[in-house]
C-alpha cells in the first residue's frame, strides 16, 4: 500500500549496525530478561516495576556481561563498573517502554 514501508525497515536495520558493540553484546541478554520477566501475569512488572525490580535484572545482565569470556579483560570491568550498569539500565527500562508502548498509526498524508 505505501511504498515506502521497505524503505524504512532497511533504514532502521542500517543504524542499528552502527550502534557500538557493547550495544550488541548487551541487548540479546536485555531481550532475554525481558521476555522472561514481562509478561501480564507477574504482578511486579504491571503497571510498570519498581526501582527494586529494575535493579535486579540489571544485576543478573551484568553478571551475564560478567562470564562473558569473551568480553572479560584482566582487570573486570574497573572503574566502567557503573557506566557499564547505567548502560544495561537504559536499555532494559528503554526495552520495556518499547513493548508497552501502543503500534503507532500511520498517517498516509506524511508520505507524498
Amino acid at each position: 500500500m505505501y511504498p515506502y514501508d521497505g524503505y524504512w525497515t532497511c533504514y532502521e536495520m542500517e543504524v542499528e549496525r552502527m550502534y557500538p558493540e557493547i550495544y550488541h553484546r548487551i541487548y540479546p541478554h536485555v531481550c532475554r530478561i525481558c521476555d522472561r520477566e514481562d509478561h501480564p501475569y507477574n504482578h511486579r512488572m504491571y503497571p510498570f516495576p519498581k526501582r527494586e525490580i529494575i535493579d535486579r535484572m540489571v544485576d543478573e545482565v551484568y553478571g551475564q556481561m560478567e562470564e562473558d569470556e569473551m568480553y572479560r579483560t584482566p582487570d573486570g570491568f574497573g572503574s566502567q563498573r557503573n557506566l557499564l550498569r547505567d548502560l544495561i539500565a537504559i536499555l532494559l527500562i528503554r526495552e520495556l517502554l518499547d513493548r508497552r508502548r501502543f503500534p503507532r498509526r500511520r498517517r498516509p498524508w506524511a508520505y507524498y
